[in-house]
């Protein structure tokens, strides 16, 4: 599994320039979420949201580690290699720093 740290350095990498990454816990979401810093978009139920936090918190404690791993799925459906973070980080390297302030 790719630590925070390794997916800003990817995806920093292809644009030649630093994408500042913000990296949150599950429980620092939550946070935010109380705070009223941060919700979920307006097309989405309120138990979605909730159950799509849990599944995170739970990845993330290892509980539920089976869904955070690479399985042949891109292969076995698209008959393809799946397309990596760094491949996909440069064929949208614009749409990236376009993001940028």
């Amino acid at each position: 599994m790719s630590t925070g740290f390794l997916v800003h350095l990817g995806v920093s990498a292809a644009p030649g320039r630093d994408i500042p990454a913000l990296v949150l816990t599950p429980d620092d979401l939550q946070r935010m979420i109380d705070a009223g810093l941060n919700t979920a978009p307006a097309n989405m139920d309120a138990a979605y949201a909730s159950s799509m936090l849990t599944w995170a918190r739970q990845t993330y404690e290892g509980r539920m580690d089976h869904s955070a791993v690479t399985t042949s799925t891109v292969q076995d459906l698209l008959g393809r290699e799946p397309i990596h973070l760094d491949s996909w980080a440069a064929a949208h390297s614009q749409e990236l720093l376009n993001q940028l302030p």
